[in-house]
């Protein structure tokens, strides 16, 4: 069994967050993952089991990106847990990438 990357977030209270990934099928990186029918879904929670801050995923070819609103990430906890999975057709579902979450506080907020 392969386990996720391991990608630790450190995200500002308050700010709009976008960050990306790239899914390859080999380790050179010359056969990018099809993504074609993936579903593929991000949260945020304190815990397992908590109710989720839910991240938007765009995929693009063999990319996804991640959204994180200024609204939402002003009500992450301070610590938390995240991971992006892919469900796939035939009903197996993988866990690409998790992590823990450490929240910065915000000092500035605009009106």
């Amino acid at each position: 069994m392969t386990l996720p990357f391991d990608h630790p977030l450190v995200l500002y209270r308050g700010d709009t967050q976008r960050w990306g990934y790239q899914f390859w099928d080999d380790a050179g990186r010359t056969q990018p993952h099809d993504l074609t029918d993936v579903v593929v879904a991000a949260e945020i929670r304190r815990a397992s089991g908590a109710p989720p801050v839910t991240l938007p995923c765009t995929v693009s070819g063999n990319a996804v990106t991640l959204t994180l609103s200024a609204e939402a990430a002003r009500a992450l906890p301070a610590s938390a847990q995240w991971d992006l999975e892919f469900r796939y057709l035939s009903g197996d579902v993988r866990t690409m990438v998790a992590g823990t979450v450490d929240v910065r506080g915000d000092i500035t907020v605009t009106p």
